[in-house]
Protein backbone atom coordinates (compact mmCIF):
# COMPACT_ATOMS: atom_id res chain seq x y z
CA UNK A 1 0.00 0.00 0.00
CA UNK A 2 1.58 3.13 -1.26
CA UNK A 3 0.32 6.43 -2.20
CA UNK A 4 -0.73 9.80 -0.67
CA UNK A 5 -3.09 9.15 2.05
CA UNK A 6 -5.56 12.79 2.57
CA UNK A 7 -7.50 13.28 4.99
CA UNK A 8 -10.49 16.14 4.50
CA UNK A 9 -12.41 18.42 6.90
CA UNK A 10 -15.28 20.40 6.25
CA UNK A 11 -15.05 23.12 8.91
CA UNK A 12 -15.34 27.01 9.30
CA UNK A 13 -14.35 28.83 11.57
CA UNK A 14 -17.00 31.52 11.54
CA UNK A 15 -19.47 28.84 12.22
CA UNK A 16 -17.74 28.21 15.60
CA UNK A 17 -17.39 32.58 16.15
CA UNK A 18 -18.75 34.29 18.81
CA UNK A 19 -21.68 34.69 16.88
CA UNK A 20 -21.83 31.76 14.71
CA UNK A 21 -25.01 29.29 14.94
CA UNK A 22 -22.58 26.99 17.17
CA UNK A 23 -21.18 29.59 19.30
CA UNK A 24 -20.23 28.18 22.14
CA UNK A 25 -21.28 30.96 23.87
CA UNK A 26 -24.67 29.71 23.00
CA UNK A 27 -24.66 26.67 24.62
CA UNK A 28 -24.21 25.82 28.11
CA UNK A 29 -22.23 23.79 29.09
CA UNK A 30 -20.45 24.44 26.79
CA UNK A 31 -17.10 22.16 27.40
CA UNK A 32 -15.72 21.14 23.98
CA UNK A 33 -17.08 23.99 21.79
CA UNK A 34 -14.28 26.14 21.04
CA UNK A 35 -13.54 26.30 17.65
CA UNK A 36 -10.13 25.05 17.91
CA UNK A 37 -11.25 22.40 20.08
CA UNK A 38 -13.67 21.36 17.34
CA UNK A 39 -11.36 21.66 14.86
CA UNK A 40 -8.67 19.53 17.19
CA UNK A 41 -11.53 17.06 17.78
CA UNK A 42 -12.29 16.87 13.72
CA UNK A 43 -8.25 16.27 12.87
CA UNK A 44 -8.29 13.62 15.72
CA UNK A 45 -10.32 11.55 13.19
CA UNK A 46 -8.30 13.01 10.43
CA UNK A 47 -4.96 11.36 12.14
CA UNK A 48 -6.56 8.20 12.29
CA UNK A 49 -8.03 7.96 9.15
CA UNK A 50 -4.81 8.79 7.24
CA UNK A 51 -2.21 6.82 9.38
CA UNK A 52 -4.35 3.27 8.88
CA UNK A 53 -5.31 2.98 12.46
CA UNK A 54 -9.56 4.12 11.91
CA UNK A 55 -11.75 1.26 13.64
CA UNK A 56 -14.70 2.11 14.75
CA UNK A 57 -16.50 -0.49 16.96
CA UNK A 58 -19.56 0.51 18.86
CA UNK A 59 -19.00 0.95 22.77
CA UNK A 60 -21.24 0.00 25.97
CA UNK A 61 -21.53 0.27 29.39
CA UNK A 62 -20.15 3.21 31.14
CA UNK A 63 -18.21 4.36 27.49
CA UNK A 64 -21.63 4.38 25.31
CA UNK A 65 -22.28 7.88 25.43
CA UNK A 66 -18.78 8.06 23.71
CA UNK A 67 -20.77 6.29 20.71
CA UNK A 68 -17.93 4.61 19.41
CA UNK A 69 -13.85 3.81 20.05
CA UNK A 70 -13.16 6.94 17.75
CA UNK A 71 -15.19 9.06 19.10
CA UNK A 72 -13.63 8.22 22.38
CA UNK A 73 -9.83 8.78 21.01
CA UNK A 74 -11.06 12.13 19.56
CA UNK A 75 -12.87 13.57 23.24
CA UNK A 76 -9.90 11.96 24.88
CA UNK A 77 -6.92 13.87 23.15
CA UNK A 78 -9.14 16.55 22.25
CA UNK A 79 -9.36 16.51 26.40
CA UNK A 80 -5.38 16.61 26.89
CA UNK A 81 -5.13 19.67 24.37
CA UNK A 82 -7.60 22.04 26.75
CA UNK A 83 -6.26 20.38 29.64
CA UNK A 84 -2.83 21.93 28.35
CA UNK A 85 -1.52 24.21 30.63
CA UNK A 86 0.08 26.52 27.30
CA UNK A 87 -3.33 26.82 26.34
CA UNK A 88 -4.92 29.99 27.99
CA UNK A 89 -8.68 30.11 26.48
CA UNK A 90 -10.46 27.11 26.34
CA UNK A 91 -13.91 25.42 28.05
CA UNK A 92 -13.04 22.60 29.78
CA UNK A 93 -12.95 18.95 29.84
CA UNK A 94 -15.92 17.14 27.96
CA UNK A 95 -17.58 14.29 29.29
CA UNK A 96 -18.29 12.37 26.45
CA UNK A 97 -19.37 12.69 22.46
CA UNK A 98 -23.39 12.99 22.93
CA UNK A 99 -23.26 15.58 25.16
CA UNK A 100 -20.87 19.09 25.91
CA UNK A 101 -21.45 18.25 29.61
CA UNK A 102 -18.45 18.73 31.98
CA UNK A 103 -16.42 15.22 32.29
CA UNK A 104 -16.85 14.30 36.37
CA UNK A 105 -14.39 16.06 38.82
CA UNK A 106 -13.19 12.51 39.40
CA UNK A 107 -12.85 11.06 36.32
CA UNK A 108 -9.96 14.43 35.52
CA UNK A 109 -7.78 13.63 38.17
CA UNK A 110 -4.52 11.67 36.81
CA UNK A 111 -5.59 8.00 36.45
CA UNK A 112 -9.18 8.55 37.41
CA UNK A 113 -10.48 8.61 33.58
CA UNK A 114 -9.55 4.86 33.75
CA UNK A 115 -12.25 4.57 35.87
CA UNK A 116 -14.83 5.76 33.08
CA UNK A 117 -15.79 1.90 32.41
CA UNK A 118 -13.83 -1.27 32.09
CA UNK A 119 -13.07 -1.14 28.55
CA UNK A 120 -11.16 2.16 29.11
CA UNK A 121 -7.83 0.70 29.80
CA UNK A 122 -7.88 -1.42 26.59
CA UNK A 123 -8.76 1.36 24.59
CA UNK A 124 -6.10 3.89 25.51
CA UNK A 125 -3.62 1.12 25.61
CA UNK A 126 -5.17 -0.27 21.74
CA UNK A 127 -4.63 3.59 21.18
CA UNK A 128 -0.75 4.12 22.24
CA UNK A 129 -0.14 0.68 20.39
CA UNK A 130 -1.39 2.07 17.38
CA UNK A 131 -0.01 5.98 17.58
CA UNK A 132 3.08 5.07 19.88
CA UNK A 133 5.19 8.10 18.02
CA UNK A 134 2.66 10.08 18.34
CA UNK A 135 1.19 9.02 22.20
CA UNK A 136 4.85 9.44 23.36
CA UNK A 137 5.19 13.29 22.59
CA UNK A 138 1.40 14.02 23.68
CA UNK A 139 2.70 12.19 27.42
CA UNK A 140 5.40 15.00 27.55
CA UNK A 141 2.51 17.47 27.53
CA UNK A 142 1.69 19.37 30.91
CA UNK A 143 -1.28 18.78 31.22
CA UNK A 144 -3.48 17.49 34.85
CA UNK A 145 -5.52 15.26 32.55
CA UNK A 146 -3.78 12.91 30.36
CA UNK A 147 -4.80 9.57 30.54
CA UNK A 148 -1.56 8.68 27.71
CA UNK A 149 0.84 9.98 30.49
CA UNK A 150 -1.00 8.16 32.96
CA UNK A 151 -0.63 4.97 30.82
CA UNK A 152 2.91 5.08 30.04
CA UNK A 153 3.99 6.17 33.53
CA UNK A 154 1.95 3.20 35.34
CA UNK A 155 -0.39 0.59 33.33
CA UNK A 156 -0.65 -1.26 36.03
CA UNK A 157 -2.46 1.72 38.05
CA UNK A 158 -4.23 2.48 35.32
CA UNK A 159 -5.63 -0.92 34.69
CA UNK A 160 -6.72 -1.46 37.82
CA UNK A 161 -8.48 1.98 37.98
CA UNK A 162 -10.51 0.56 34.98
CA UNK A 163 -11.57 -3.07 36.60
CA UNK A 164 -13.04 -1.44 39.25
CA UNK A 165 -15.57 0.78 36.62
CA UNK A 166 -18.05 -2.24 37.04
CA UNK A 167 -20.68 0.25 38.60
CA UNK A 168 -20.39 2.80 36.15
CA UNK A 169 -20.54 0.30 33.68
CA UNK A 170 -23.89 -1.17 35.10
CA UNK A 171 -25.09 2.28 35.53
CA UNK A 172 -23.98 3.04 31.51
CA UNK A 173 -26.04 0.30 30.54
CA UNK A 174 -29.49 0.82 32.78
CA UNK A 175 -28.70 4.54 30.83
CA UNK A 176 -28.37 3.21 27.70
CA UNK A 177 -31.29 1.01 28.01
CA UNK A 178 -33.63 3.58 29.17
CA UNK A 179 -32.15 5.76 26.64
CA UNK A 180 -33.40 2.91 23.88
CA UNK A 181 -37.12 2.72 25.41
CA UNK A 182 -37.29 6.72 25.22
CA UNK A 183 -36.40 6.55 20.91
CA UNK A 184 -38.42 3.57 20.58
CA UNK A 185 -41.60 4.11 22.44
CA UNK A 186 -42.05 7.99 21.74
Amino acid sequence: MGGTLRGFVAYSPDTFSLHGACSATHSVPNRGLFWDEILFHELVHVFRNVSRKWNQQGLTGGLFRYDDTEEFYAVMVTNIYISDRSNKIKSGLRRDHQSFHPLEPDLAVPFGFFASGMEAFSLVKQFVSDNHGFSVKVAHVHAPFNPIADFLASPDRAERFSRNALGRDLVGIRDHIAQWAVKTFH
